[in-house]
């Protein structure tokens, strides 16, 4: 109960920030009525801590024995050693959504399933990387904000790492730097004065994890 708790604290406090001012967040409804602010101040966290509650609490559906299962934000993976039906998902997915539904109490928190075959998509996967809207733009803070310095020499760190983790490693053996295979990201931190002397491969950064 101490995570719903906070859920219920943090939605009835939620700070929006715009032009480095914080405004309160209700939505002109009752407390127990409100909900998350896209861009609210701990928005992301309080939403992985609602859908982490939840995998916990639904964790007999998941099975004893599963190389992964994870959520970030609104996505969530589940890694399974067998191989699932179309009609396995919908019976699965149906199992949840009733225990979810049961735990949260209302049926506003919604979940879909697709199914991804690693013996038929495999060919697909091989350029799988980071996916970026349709004129999308990509800024970062520069390097003379009033931010701390160790603020500052953790961005292009956090950025890269990111990126390493959502690339695909079958382009671990060309020793591409990254600057190569993300040049839009690269090109944006070089912008505000945050790039490295000296950007990593992808093989370093994977290696870095490792270790």
């Amino acid at each position: 109960m101490t995570c719903l708790e906070l859920i219920k604290f943090g939605m009835s406090s939620t700070l929006v920030t715009f032009c480095d001012k914080y405004y309160q967040y209700h939505g002109g409804n009752k407390e127990g009525e409100r909900g998350l602010a896209i861009g609210g101040y701990k928005s992301a966290f309080l939403a992985d801590v609602v859908a982490s509650y939840l995998m916990e609490a639904t964790q007999d559906l998941f099975g004893e024995e599963h190389p992964y299962k994870g959520v970030y934000h609104d996505n969530g993976i589940y890694v399974s050693n067998g191989k699932w039906t179309a009609d396995n998902l919908r019976i699965w997915l149906r199992l949840f959504q009733e225990k979810v539904n049961a735990i949260a109490g209302l049926k506003h928190v919604k979940f879909m399933g697709a199914l991804w075959d690693w013996t038929i998509q495999r060919d697909l996967m091989k350029n799988f990387s980071v996916y970026r809207k349709p004129n999308q733009k990509l800024k970062y803070v520069p390097a003379n904000s009033t931010h701390m310095r160790a603020t500052l020499r953790a961005i292009p760190t956090g950025v890269l790492l990111c990126l390493a983790r959502l690339t695909f490693p079958s382009l671990l053996s060309d020793n591409r730097l990254m600057e190569t295979i993300h040049a839009n990201n690269a090109n944006a931190l070089c912008k505000e004065h945050l790039s490295p002397k000296i950007f990593p491969t992808l093989a370093q950064l994977w290696e870095g994890e490792e270790d």
